[in-house]
């Protein structure tokens, strides 16, 4: 059985200085890039359970009058894997990519068209440092010209 936690943050410069005293920025905005991060990971027998959650955020000026907003992205993942025979697995994950909402005079609409992916697959380490496997993914944009898609992977994964 193991638990398994960890955490990240990260801030950096998004735009570029030379730009920055061109903007009107009122609100003394510092136009970086934010990321935290956190995951989670379960073992027990057979069984492997993760999850992460990360949240970005870019401060930017947003339109002609150079209006200063932050854009948030939320990013979430959940994957179970399970042991079913010597060397062979079964895995599943799901995803989603979630955005914040741009609030104009005349809408409010989010920055970017979410996207949800789901995705099944089997492998088998032939040896310790090679794996073969094959999944089967489903995506899903609330939005684009392309709003789903199916895709099959076959991969053979090798380190050293």
């Amino acid at each position: 059985t193991g638990l398994t936690v960890g955490a990240s943050f990260a801030r950096g410069e998004f735009l570029d200085r030379r730009i920055r005293p061109l903007l009107s920025n009122p609100d003394g905005a510092d136009f970086d890039q934010r990321a935290a991060e956190l995951d989670i990971e379960y073992s027990r027998g057979h069984w492997l359970a993760r999850a992460e959650i990360m949240r970005s955020e870019w401060t930017l000026p947003i339109g002609t009058e150079g209006t200063v907003m932050p854009l948030r992205s939320l990013a979430t993942t959940f994957e179970g894997r399970y042991t079913f025979a010597p060397g062979w697995y079964g895995a599943a994950r799901v995803e989603h990519l979630g955005f914040s909402h741009i609030t104009t005079p005349t809408e409010t609409t989010e920055w970017e068209a979410p996207v949800t992916r789901t995705e099944v697959g089997i492998g088998y380490y032939v040896q310790r440092n090679l794996i073969a496997k094959t999944s089967l993914q489903f995506n899903r944009r609330d939005g684009g010209r392309i709003t789903r898609s199916q895709l099959l992977a076959a991969q053979l994964l090798y380190w050293f």
